[in-house]
């Protein structure tokens, strides 16, 4: 009897300390998700300059090439346009469900990881992803893979079954660029995402209104190189 209960005893402290260690790993805040604040209205004027001579760049660039150049954009620029998008476009609102906030994209060697806060009630942890592409002739193929919440890995058929129900309550965003090419964008349904889907890579800079595309991207960290081609007028 007694070595039953000492049996029991243990099973119980292996089960306490299994759900304490899975709690950890859900609450776990990965050291590279630093998402930006964008309070003063300094930072916001710095912010706004930096979106709008980055677009100048891509469009005195592009204005007289005739092959292809390399365009590059940092992680901390990415970062901070997301932080300062509804004050900048209004419309981003809708970009992100309601449950989900601080929006950040970290550069990796193979790819981007992505992630948010996520609030449900009263519990609160960083969901992740990995996304990973292939710039093709007449498309870009973007794969999500690794999904997380803190360090907890969520097995595919959960995450099937959630992205499914996230097409059904939540329509896709509707404010994304449009492309000219092949693809499709933004995606009908999230899960597709799983497998990849194709998106639009071309793309016409509105200002000098000359269309390109985006034929190769790597990944430098904590730089995104995009090799764009310019196409006819």
């Amino acid at each position: 009897m007694r070595r039953l209960r000492r049996v029991s005893v243990g099973v119980v402290a292996l089960i306490a300390m299994a759900l304490c260690a899975a709690w950890l790993m859900f609450q776990h805040i990965p050291a590279w998700y630093r998402p930006i604040s964008i309070s003063a209205q300094g930072d916001l004027h710095r912010v706004r300059q930096d979106l709008s001579g980055t677009y100048d760049r891509l469009d005195t660039a592009l204005m007289y090439a005739n092959e292809p150049i390399e365009f590059h954009l940092r992680e901390d620029q990415i970062n901070a346009w997301l932080a300062a998008r509804e004050n900048i476009e209004p419309g981003t609102k809708d970009w992100l469900p309601a449950m989900l906030s601080d929006p950040f994209v970290h550069v990796e060697s193979n790819g981007l990881r992505v992630a948010a806060t996520v609030r449900r009630e009263e519990l609160k942890t960083v969901l992740s992803a990995r996304l990973t592409f292939e710039a093709r002739p007449d498309a870009l193929r973007m794969r999500m893979s690794e999904v997380r919440t803190g360090r907890l890995p969520i097995p595919e058929k959960w995450l099937r079954a959630a992205l499914a129900d996230l097409t059904n309550k939540l329509p896709a965003p509707k404010n994304l660029p449009a492309g000219r090419g092949r693809g499709e964008s933004p995606p009908d349904r999230w899960d597709r995402l799983l497998a990849g889907i194709d998106l639009n890579n071309a793309v016409v800079s509105e200002y000098i209104n000359r269309p390109f595309r985006i034929v190769g991207l790597r990944f430098e960290p904590p730089v995104i190189v995009a090799t764009l081609e310019p196409l006819p007028r």
